[in-house]
């Protein structure tokens, strides 16, 4: 399968990036070769300025930074603790709308 060579970005032009498109360049990431020697491509086939191999600073560098810019991202809890989370909105909705009712 021929994968596309990730573009080099620097840290300011991630932030602007949507979570999304983070995502998927950190799948990106996760799929390229490990090293030149055990790919089966030619230097010809090797582009200047993208990531394409997990042994290169630049893949090191480039991880680095989308993992950090992803931890302050927001995250949205799934599963146990999203269930949780909604049983808490409820009840405080409900104890509001009593409050409000005793108010009036």
């Amino acid at each position: 399968m021929k994968r596309n060579p990730i573009q080099l970005l620097n840290r300011e032009q991630l932030k602007v990036l949507p979570t999304k498109a983070l995502l998927g360049r950190l799948r990106r990431l996760h799929q390229c070769e490990e090293s030149f020697v055990l790919s089966d491509k030619d230097e010809s086939e090797i582009c200047s300025n993208t990531i394409q191999f997990k042994d290169t600073s630049e893949w090191q560098t480039a991880y680095k930074e989308l993992k950090e810019i992803l931890k302050s991202r927001e995250h949205l809890p799934k599963g146990k603790d999203a269930k949780a989370l909604k049983l808490k909105t409820r009840k405080a909705e409900k104890y509001r709308v009593a409050v409000k009712k005793k108010c009036n």
